[in-house]
């Protein structure tokens, strides 16, 4: 990609390279496919403001509620809504089935799916050489959930809770929280799950299912055993910024901390430019790298 011209003109193509300006709107499975594909890292659900991730919901939606349907009214438009959230929730559903996409919570902490292409080298970064059923230094309630996951092979937050006789709190679920610690350390893979057709379209009445990863992943945790941990990072910011078009080291540094040092990011910055990948530039008082 030709460097652009100014700050301006780089937000633009930024927009518009993650499906964010409304050019683009995925309906169909293909289309959902192809959007994945393209940008490599999605946020699962809504666009946040001053983060440079594509979003699901947004390339479904468009930037301003735009949608392949129309409003009627303010009735009508709720409606609407409910069922832009419910298409965009079927499909990364087909996306998750179909293991196009894979959910993660170790980018921007945010919940990510991430295509297929850049798994391996997620978890590679993330799980740095550990055994499989290395559980690190995660909690003794998230090592029992763990055994109960490794026994069960695949089960919801609700049986996870029933096992552990924990119960859910007003403004927490600690059910919740130790399965997002296994996740974090990529031992647990959150599936697809139904979505009802009438009311509340993430309310799947039977749960989100989680599954062992390296049980699920078997063959991406094999690819992930070849790479290097030059490659993996190479790998992940190139393919992030051809997406993003552009960040600043700061940013990369903060979305990829779970998974990269700082100088680690800076280094595989140095390569990818010696390659002509990417360039330096700077934008008012920021040093940016951009995508060519």
């Amino acid at each position: 990609m030709t460097i652009a011209s100014s700050g301006s003109d780089l937000e633009a193509a930024q927009r518009a390279s993650l499906w964010l300006d409304g050019r683009n709107l995925v309906a169909t499975a293909a289309e959902a496919k192809k959007f994945l594909k393209a940008v490599g890292l999605a946020l699962r659900y809504g666009a946040t403001e001053g983060l440079p991730l594509a979003s699901i919901y947004a390339a479904v939606q468009g930037p301003h509620g735009e949608s392949n349907g129309k409003s009627k009214g303010s009735i009508g438009r709720v409606e609407e809504d409910r069922e832009i959230q419910r298409r965009a929730i079927e499909l990364t559903n087909g996306l998750m089935a179909y293991r196009e996409g894979i959910e993660v919570n170790v980018i921007a902490e945010r919940l990510v799916l991430v295509h297929r292409d850049l798994a391996p080298a997620v978890y590679f970064l993330r799980r740095r050489g550990k055994r499989v059923d290395d559980l690190g230094a995660v909690s003794l309630e998230a090592r029992r959930a763990y055994a109960f996951l490794r026994q069960k092979l695949i089960a919801t937050a609700g049986e996870v809770r029933t096992y552990l006789r924990l119960e859910r709190g007003e403004r927490r679920d600690p059910v919740i929280e130790l399965l997002s610690e296994l996740q974090r350390e990529m031992l647990l893979d959150r599936g697809p799950s139904d979505v009802p057709k009438t009311g509340i379209p993430y309310l799947s009445k039977e749960g989100y299912p989680y599954r062992v990863f390296h049980e699920v992943h078997r063959d991406l945790v094999a690819k992930a055993a070849k790479l290097t941990a030059r490659a993996a990072s190479d790998l992940i910011i190139s393919r992030y910024l051809k997406g993003a078009v552009y960040a600043t080291p700061r940013r990369l540094a903060s979305m990829f901390k779970l998974m990269l040092t700082p100088d680690e990011i800076d280094a595989s910055l140095e390569r990818l430019a010696a390659k002509k990948a990417i360039s330096f530039d700077r934008v008012g008082r920021n040093d940016v790298v951009v995508s060519r």
